[in-house]
C-alpha cells in the first residue's frame, strides 16, 4: 500500500460527481439542448460542470495511455506558470485566462525555452467551459483533443451557457500525489490517511488501491461517449 500511495495516481474526477447512474451527464445535455428549462440556479450550474468534468475524464484516460511523459500540445506548468510543450521547447501561455474569447488555443509564438526532465513540472489538462486554454489542433495531443470536441459538439454556441454562466474552463493535472499518506490496520480493516489538493477526490484514490489489490474492476469512472446533446432546430 505504501508504494502505491508513493506512486502519482490519474486525477479523475469521482464518481459520485456524476450523479446516480451518470444522471448528471444526462441531464447537463438536456440542458445544453434546450430539452429541460426546468433545471435552474445551483443545480444548473452544478449539472454543466459535472459534464465538463465528465469530457475531463474522458481526455484523461486517453492522455494516459501516451505515459506520464509530455507530448506535442501539452500544456504543463512549472511554478504556477503555465507553458505549451512542442518538440522538446516550452512556450509561456501569457495571461491566457484573461483573453475575451471561448476558447483559447495555446499559442507558440514568441520566445521558447528548452525543457528541463529534471525540472518540477505537472502535465495539465483541460477542463472545458468558458476561456478555457486548449492544445494547437495540429499537434499530437491537440488532435485528439479537438476530435473528441467535434464528437462531442463541443462549440461556443452549443456551449452558450457556460458563458452567461460564467463557467470558466480551467486546467487540472493529470495525475496526483497523495501528502502525508499513513496505513494502519483495524481488525480487519485497512484505515488510509492521506491529503489531497483542492479538486481531487479520495475516492479516487481509494478505487486504485483497491484495483491494485484485485478488488475492484478496472472501471474508474465511465468514460464511453454515449450520449450528445441535440440542438432544437430554430
Amino acid at each position: 500500500m505504501n508504494e502505491l500511495l508513493a506512486n502519482p495516481i490519474p486525477n479523475f474526477f469521482g464518481e459520485q460527481r456524476f450523479g446516480i447512474g451518470g444522471q448528471n451527464v444526462q441531464q447537463a445535455l438536456d440542458i445544453l439542448s434546450g430539452k429541460d428549462k426546468e433545471i435552474k440556479g445551483f443545480d444548473r450550474h452544478f449539472k454543466l460542470q459535472a459534464y465538463a468534468s465528465h469530457l475531463f475524464n474522458i481526455v484523461l484516460e486517453k492522455r494516459l495511455t501516451k505515459g506520464s511523459k509530455p507530448i506535442d500540445g501539452d500544456v504543463i506548468t512549472i511554478d504556477k506558470k503555465a507553458y505549451l510543450y512542442e518538440e522538446g521547447r516550452l512556450y509561456k501561455q501569457q495571461d491566457w485566462h484573461k483573453k475575451k474569447v471561448f476558447f483559447v488555443q495555446a499559442s507558440n509564438e514568441g520566445k521558447s525555452i528548452t525543457f528541463d526532465q529534471a525540472s518540477d513540472y505537472q502535465i495539465m489538462l483541460p477542463v472545458l467551459g468558458y476561456n478555457a486554454l486548449i492544445p494547437p489542433q495540429d499537434t499530437e495531443f491537440g488532435d485528439y483533443f479537438h476530435m473528441m470536441m467535434l464528437r462531442n459538439q463541443v462549440t461556443a454556441s452549443n456551449w452558450k451557457l457556460f458563458r452567461e454562466l460564467e463557467i470558466y474552463g480551467i486546467i487540472r493535472s493529470l495525475t496526483i500525489s497523495p501528502i502525508g499518506s499513513t496505513r494502519d490496520w483495524d481488525g480487519d480493516n485497512i484505515v488510509m490517511k492521506f491529503s489531497l489538493g483542492a479538486g481531487s477526490y479520495a475516492s479516487v484514490v481509494v478505487d486504485q488501491f483497491l484495483i491494485e489489490l484485485g478488488k475492484k474492476p478496472d472501471s474508474k469512472t465511465d468514460t464511453t461517449e454515449l450520449v450528445k446533446p441535440r440542438h432544437k432546430k430554430r
